[in-house]
């Protein structure tokens, strides 16, 4: 958020929950942020019933983040980039073991109720796609330069153990999904198998054409460096280095 700010960005986050939970709101707010909203902000779903939880669907929250980009159009701060971080809570557990069963998961030998449990989470996958590709769809229509970005920050959990993964990785446990898009031209995503995580912000960054503080140009370095990799990379010593760098007293990211 430091790094944005200096670049001149108004910075928004969307919310599917209370505000007051875990206290997020105002954690958000002492990150930075400009605004923090959640769905009941919008007026649009004064009619529908329900607190946040129950109103914040993926394909209303896609909608909210369309109608939040347009208006900052028209806003007095329409000549700053947007930065928009929303998050999505429908496909997160617990997924139902009396789900009827799909894909023919029930013919695979794993547990009926992970059959199940596994065609809940399937089926919030796809509609999370739907309002996904939505948004993705609106932004490549955009006359100004867009750029949509989606990660998840975990992997399902179905109160018993998921099949076994094909991986060779050294913790297939941890294997998320992210995705760029943009709807300008010049934007090469490495392609590389992997790639940790820590390093989503630098090549957000990096496509974004941000000013990059010493953080970022750290990430940025070490990620070109071991393609992806960190605490898996093979040059254990640069791995040992970065940290102490990205840790030190120097760039002033921990607390005193």
């Amino acid at each position: 958020m430091r790094l944005l700010k200096s670049n001149g960005y108004h910075a928004v986050v969307l919310m599917p929950t209370f505000k007051r939970f875990y206290d997020a709101g105002r954690v958000y707010e002492k990150m930075g942020f400009d605004e923090v909203l959640t769905l009941r902000d919008f007026h649009e779903y004064d009619n529908v019933p329900g607190d946040e939880w129950d109103i914040a669907t993926s394909p209303r929250l896609g909608e909210a983040a369309a109608k939040l980009i347009r208006d900052h159009r028209k806003s007095p701060d329409a000549d700053k980039p947007l930065f928009l971080y929303m998050l999505s809570i429908m496909e997160h557990a617990p997924y139902s073991r009396r789900t009827q069963v799909t894909y023919s998961l029930d013919r695979t030998g794993i547990t009926p109720s992970l059959s199940s449990r596994l065609s809940d989470y399937i089926g919030r996958l796809k509609v999370l796609s739907d309002a996904v590709n939505g948004l993705g769809r609106f932004l490549q229509s955009d006359s100004r330069v867009a750029m949509l970005c989606y990660f998840g920050d975990h992997q399902a959990y179905f109160e018993e153990p998921p099949p076994q993964y094909r991986y060779t990785l050294p913790d297939p446990n941890f294997i998320t999904q992210y995705r760029l898009r943009t709807n300008f031209p010049g934007a090469e995503v490495p392609q590389t198998p992997t790639m940790d995580i820590a390093f989503l912000p630098s090549l957000v960054a990096d496509l974004a054409g941000v000013t990059e503080d010493r953080h970022f140009t750290a990430l940025s370095a070490m990620r070109r460096l071991c393609a992806g990799k960190l605490d898996d990379c093979e040059d254990h010593q640069l791995v040992e280095s970065y940290k102490g760098y990205v840790y030190s007293d120097a760039l002033g990211l921990l607390p005193k």
